[in-house]
């Protein structure tokens, strides 16, 4: 057995798919012109490709620069509305430990790249009576609609899919966890990748959030 191919094998599984950044694509989308550049002026007498003028490089990063910022602005009015169900701070104090537990949990899961996530300290779960079913009718006289709220952010999340309660306070979980993702990738677009989160920030998009 060749063991120095068993090993680049196990090393390939092991790679990870990441996004490419904005800058990457144009250095991917830079190196395929110039490899078809190079192909265009080959033998054959095939006909050159001209390469690729300043105009269009210089079109092409206005074109990055533009969307870089649409999805910042995007990420921005996310994150205000998430702001704005932070809890009206009852003095300073109050203020400083809500917005302290904050940034210590987005700028660990930025630099994680997941959602930290403690079940036991970071969650909150509460059970209400589902609402009418079909036609009007009750469906249910036990408390099976969860809520799951991350006590961190105030995100919340109602679900009452079935009458089991204990599915329906998975599937509240299993969402709430997609809503925390899209609240640190948001983040991640706003600050720019590598940043972290700081109290100045935040303090000034809460005044911003009203």
């Amino acid at each position: 057995m060749n063991l120095d191919r068993v090993a680049r094998e196990i090393i390939l599984c092991r790679i990870e798919y990441m996004p490419l950044t904005f800058d990457q694509i144009e250095s991917v989308a830079e190196e395929e012109e110039r490899r078809s550049a190079r192909e265009g002026r080959g033998g054959g007498g095939g006909k050159k490709r001209s390469s690729v003028s300043a105009t269009s490089k210089a079109a092409r990063a206005r074109d990055i620069a533009n969307s870089r910022q649409e999805k910042s602005q995007q990420s921005k009015e996310d994150l205000l509305g998430v702001l704005q169900i932070f809890p009206e701070f009852e003095n300073k104090d109050h203020e400083d430990r809500f917005i302290g537990r904050y940034l210590a949990w987005v700028n660990s899961s930025l630099e994680s790249k997941a959602v930290v996530l403690n079940d036991a300290t970071d969650l909150e779960y509460k059970f209400t009576t589902s609402s009418k079913g079909a036609g009007g009718q009750n469906v249910n006289k036990v408390a099976s609609a969860a809520i799951c709220r991350h006590v961190v952010t105030g995100i919340s999340v109602r679900n009452q899919e079935t009458r089991d309660q204990s599915r329906n306070k998975e599937k509240a979980r299993a969402i709430l966890c997609g809503r925390l993702a899209g609240h640190i990738n948001d983040w991640e677009s706003y600050l720019g990748e590598g940043k972290s989160l700081t109290n100045d920030i935040v303090l000034e998009l809460l005044l911003e959030a009203g």
